[in-house]
């Protein structure tokens, strides 16, 4: 096990990257060093992206960290969708929703109000 900079074992960041891929359904987890975690978070902190760095991509979106509950130190960088950009602020309770490209689903998250 490497630890990155903050102490946190990298490869904790690692498997909650690399969510169950069962299919995206309600109560969806990922694994965090063989500990299973809720779907749910916290945003620690954000950043409002409004270059449009690819044709096809839709600005502006939030880019956000998130605390995942259940694995301290454990962060997944991610966008918030579902909701304003304006309406993102730091704290604000998160749960994991998936979008699907080609093969792949990513884990983003969405406000949970």
């Amino acid at each position: 096990h490497q630890r990155a900079g903050d102490g946190v074992d990298i490869e904790a960041r690692v498997a909650v990257d690399q969510v169950d891929a069962a299919a995206p359904l309600d109560g969806v987890v990922a694994r965090a060093a063989g500990q299973v975690v809720a779907g749910t978070g916290v945003v620690d902190t954000f950043t409002v992206n409004y270059q449009k760095w690819h044709p096809a991509a839709e600005v502006p979106y939030v880019i956000a960290r998130v605390a995942i509950d259940g694995a301290p130190g454990v962060y997944l960088t991610t966008n918030i969708v579902g909701c304003p950009v304006d309406a993102v602020d730091i704290g604000d309770r998160v749960r994991v929703t998936f979008e699907q490209q080609d093969d792949v689903y990513l884990p983003l998250f969405e406000k949970i109000v």
